[in-house]
């Protein structure tokens, strides 16, 4: 019978008589023992062969026949039954021994492919006559012929069965998360060279926004571009190089485009740009196949052998199967590391978020004769809008209301700058006008042009009743006085304080001037930010100032005594109704002061 077996290093098949070979510790001649892991192609009739039955036929075959038949292995040892039964195998191998020369002596060899495994040595009696030495000779080339048959079956078996279980342990690199893009590439390329039997090898990667075979590959001599992410026994000088392989990286181009590149012998092949480079590093063959994921280019697999070769198109099928697997691990392991980061980032951005709500003031001042209440909800996680309450000189209620420009962390960011000067100059500063302009400064110097802010501040004195503020480019807020007393509000007693100044962050000589009006018992004030009043429900419609306006009327018409926080409320639930389950696409800020009765 004849199976795959164990292997050996490639010998090189002679019908000389050798003088002996290797021993083992019993006696027996010397062979490997069977390697099931990932088998190489047989170079020997005793690599295929297993329960010594074609040995004993040939046994047989000397009591029938006028005829000595012989089985040569690859070495030119006979292939023999086993002398006793305590050897390993049921045949051996040993020295031929008394094989006569002459041309009565038929030599039928056993071809895998093209490449002689072994013989059967037939040696006809010296009394045979010429026909059936003819006959002997037909007899000992079918034997070579079936023989060839099996094997090359036995082979075909085991090249699929080294190709499956290589893309097994390569596919098993797909479910281990904890494997990074540098260690799955070096298990590839490792993997590669057992199998195919080589001697060196890198894999490279393109950059990761290159976009089709053009950008990845571009027809220059040079590959500055690539990241070799694994290599094996290749010099640090071959690796530094940014020298390609080929001229004008044909090389690469042509496995991007689907082809499995095989070249016998680099020194002679006229495509590459300096066979002396190859030489010096001792490299002659060499194979590559293309790293894709979904028609995107991810790298390339390289791998050399230390002399020719001519490839098999086995050869060229594993390396490419190699190469497809090895670039579904790298996609794979990008995404989990692109979601690693994403998570971090997410994390980042809850903490920023928390810290961002503990700047919002979180008691507010309490001055006697104003209600306020104030409430900020950004369309993400992080959000562009701020407003803040505090005491500023002589006792009066600051309130600040504004509007980053963008969304996200850079308005947030910007949003905590702007706040940290307000703050920072609102203790060492007595007037509004000044307050706004060293902020505006601030912003001036230390932002792009295009990163601006729009502000409004006010101050209530709580003695006078009097409202100083200072707009810088943003919303007026309204101010809902009662035209007639006890009764109902309507649209015309609801008016818009006025526009004035340019926003922050724009020219840092821009003069700000502020602006005041008596406030009167029972007035209401409401500050907004535009997220507000663009609201857009399912019809596109936005919500508007004249919704807003019909929102603050409507709660004091219904509660005429309702506080601050209420009518805040039920502004809020209104802009809600409205929308419905629309997405908010903007940060949404209001600050609503009620003045009390005396």
């Amino acid at each position: 019978m004849i199976k795959p077996r164990s292997t050996q290093s490639p010998p090189t098949l002679t019908l000389k008589r050798p003088t002996g070979t290797p021993m083992n510790e019993t006696g027996s001649p010397h062979r490997a023992a069977a390697d099931w892991s990932i088998a190489r192609r047989g170079d020997s009739i005793t690599d295929f062969l297993t329960d010594g039955s074609i040995v004993r036929l040939c046994a047989a075959l000397d009591e029938i026949t006028p005829a000595r038949f012989h089985l040569l292995d690859a070495d030119g040892m006979e292939v023999v039954p086993a002398q006793s039964p305590d050897d390993p195998e049921p045949w051996t191998v040993r020295p031929i021994r008394d094989l006569p020369d002459g041309e009565d002596v038929i030599r039928a060899p056993i071809l895998l492919g093209d490449r002689p495994i072994g013989a059967f040595v037939v040696v006809p009696d010296g009394s045979v006559p010429t026909g059936k030495r003819c006959l002997l000779r037909v007899v000992g080339e079918q034997l070579a012929s079936l023989s060839a048959e099996f094997c090359t079956e036995a082979s075909q078996m085991r090249t699929r069965i080294r190709e499956l279980e290589a893309l097994f342990r390569l596919s098993a690199l797909l479910t281990t998360q904890a494997d990074t893009i540098d260690q799955i590439l070096r298990t590839a390329l490792a993997l590669s060279l057992d199998v195919l039997g080589l001697d060196a090898g890198s894999i490279v990667l393109f950059p990761e926004d290159a976009r089709g075979i053009r950008e990845a590959v571009p027809e220059v001599d040079s590959e500055a571009e690539v990241v070799t992410r694994a290599s094996i026994n290749l010099s640090e000088r071959w690796l530094s190089s940014t020298l390609p392989l080929s001229a004008g990286r044909v090389f690469d181009r042509l496995v991007l485009e689907g082809h499995t590149l095989a070249i016998p012998d680099l020194l002679t092949d006229p495509r590459v740009l300096a066979p002396e480079r190859c030489e010096r590093e001792g490299l002659r063959s060499f194979l590559s196949a293309a790293l894709m994921h979904r028609e995107q280019p991810i790298g390339v697999i390289r791998v050399y052998g230390r002399d020719v070769r001519t490839f098999s198109v086995e050869d060229q099928r594993l390396l490419r199967s190699i190469g497809e697997q090895a670039a579904v691990a790298v996609a794979q392991s990008r995404l989990i590391e692109t979601e690693q980061r994403e998570r971090e980032m997410e994390r980042q951005v809850q903490l920023a978020s928390a810290v961002q709500r503990r700047m919002m003031p979180r008691d507010l001042p309490e001055i006697p004769g104003l209600d306020v209440a104030a409430r900020s909800e950004p369309s993400r996680r992080l959000g562009g809008d701020l407003y803040d309450l505090f005491e500023f000189t002589g006792g009066s209620l600051a309130m600040v209301i504004g509007d980053v420009v963008g969304k996200g962390l850079p308005a947030a960011l910007l949003m905590s700058a702007v706040r940290a000067g307000l703050r920072a100059h609102a203790a060492s500063t007595d007037t509004l006008e000044r307050l706004v302009s060293r902020v505006n400064n601030d912003l001036c110097r230390d932002s792009l042009p295009n990163e601006f802010t729009t502000l409004w501040v006010g101050a209530v004195d709580p003695a006078t009743r009097v409202l100083t503020y200072c707009p810088a480019g943003h919303e007026p807020p309204l101010l809902i006085r009662p035209a007639r007393p006890r009764e109902p509000l309507t649209r015309h007693d609801v008016s818009s304080l006025c526009i004035g100044g340019l926003v922050i962050g724009i020219n840092p000589d821009e003069p700000y001037k502020t602006m005041k009006i008596d406030l009167r018992p029972g007035d209401v004030l409401v500050a907004y930010t535009d997220g507000v009043t663009d609201a857009r429900n399912f019809q596109n419609e936005k919500w508007g100032w004249d919704r807003l306006a019909d929102a603050a009327v409507g709660a004091l018409n219904q509660h005429p005594e309702a506080g601050a926080s209420m009518v805040l409320d039920s502004i809020l639930w209104s802009l809600r109704r409205f929308v419905g389950l629309s997405p908010q696409v903007d940060d949404e800020t209001l600050i609503v002061l009620r003045v009390l009765p005396e």
